[in-house]
């Protein structure tokens, strides 16, 4: 693989755009094993993405510098991490890198996969780590006692009839109750 120059080009794409939980487990999961650096460089190579086409223009490895405000040789260091974590694929052709966001591991996932888990635990105190795969427990909540307060039914006062186009009686004809009209 070719070494950065602040003049060569690059782009990324990804296959799927990213989720809140996807963001949250990059920020609390990755961000502690891959280091700040590489975790802004992750999520500004996503925000570069135009989010209909998941792909961003060309732009020039400066660029980046200048976004994140440091040094091509912390860039190139925080990519090789993105990559080491398999969160970012890299292509190089011709003066122009491709760069390919890879989403991050579900909480689940990652906290049982044998490598990443393991090495979050040893990065973080065990009071830290218990706190954070915490905040990916989903509460199960219950409807025991409570009384089902909310009527799914198109009858009552709020649906009485009137004929929207058409003649009353006719096929087709639609009929709603407008509601109280309220005049401002």
């Amino acid at each position: 693989m070719e070494r950065v120059r602040r003049s060569d080009l690059f782009f990324v794409h990804t296959r799927t755009m990213a989720s809140t939980a996807d963001l949250q487990a990059l920020a609390l999961l990755y961000q502690p094993l891959v280091g700040v650096t590489a975790f802004s460089l992750y999520l500004t190579l996503f925000a570069l993405m135009n989010k209909s086409t998941l792909v961003s223009e060309k732009y020039l490895h400066s660029d980046l510098e200048s976004i994140l405000d440091v040094q091509l040789e912390s860039l190139e260091a925080a990519r090789f991490k993105l990559e080491a974590a398999g969160l970012l694929t890299t292509a190089f052709k011709s003066d122009c890198f491709l760069y390919e966001l890879i989403l991050p591991m579900s909480a689940s996932s990652f906290v049982n996969d044998g490598v990443l888990g393991q090495y979050l635990k040893a990065a973080v105190t065990e009071e830290r780590y218990a706190k954070i795969i915490k905040l990916f427990k989903t509460a199960k909540v219950t409807r025991d006692g409570y009384d089902e307060g909310v009527r799914r039914s198109l009858s009552g006062p709020a649906f009485r009839r009137r004929r929207i186009g058409g003649r009353s009686g006719r096929p087709g004809a639609i009929e709603i109750d407008p509601g109280p009209s309220f005049h401002l």
